[in-house]
């Protein structure tokens, strides 16, 4: 379905950043709902399914905390201390993609990594990733409710999880290929993220 090549085209573009600084990203929504990730290949997962979730909702709701605090997820101050999961502790950064895009990107750093070169590897990534997702959620008819709904079935197919949902994905939808590139826009929001 349409969704699911948008889901495919988002975790690509999420796999191109994973590297020696970031050992895998993560896109959701602003509530949490993990829609598509990418791990570094020589890497053993540092979650599972179920920790994707956990670190998403973890990060997203700290960020929204810190936010309140006046403090940005990308300053110096702002690397997340990740709980123990997995038995395994790690940095994680949360930014939002910015621009009418309602989702975040959240990244595990490796144990002793640059943090700036994982701030920067993150902040180019959110960039890349705001037209495609204004796209998106403009695709839904900015109806929270419905991305979700979308992109969460979306993602359960392209796991594997096929639910019956391509007729509706199909009606009224733009064409995946005008919204799936992971090319930055020239337009640089204002969205209260610091550099």
């Amino acid at each position: 379905s349409p969704s699911m090549l948008r889901v495919k085209a988002v975790e690509e573009a999420l796999g191109r950043f994973v590297g020696d600084s970031v050992e895998e990203v993560h896109l959701c929504l602003e509530d949490g709902t993990h829609v598509a990730s990418a791990r570094r290949p020589t890497a053993a997962p540092v979650t599972s399914d179920q920790g994707d979730r956990q670190m998403c909702a973890l990060a997203t709701s700290c960020w929204s905390e810190m936010s309140k605090a006046g403090q940005s997820a990308l300053s110096e101050a702002g690397p997340l201390e990740w709980l123990e999961m997995q038995g395994s502790t790690r940095a994680v950064l949360c930014a939002p993609v910015g621009g009418t895009a309602p989702f975040f990107v959240v990244a595990a750093v490796p144990a002793g990594a640059a943090k700036a070169a994982a701030r920067a590897s993150l902040d180019s990534l959110r960039r890349s990733l705001v037209g495609p997702m204004t796209a998106v959620a403009a695709a839904m008819g900015g109806d929270m409710g419905v991305a979700r709904r979308a992109m969460a079935e979306a993602s359960a197919a392209a796991t594997g999880a096929v639910r019956p949902s391509a007729a509706a994905d199909r009606a009224g939808e733009a064409s995946p290929e005008a919204e799936s590139t992971g090319a930055a826009d020239d337009v640089d929001e204002d969205d209260g993220v610091s550099p």
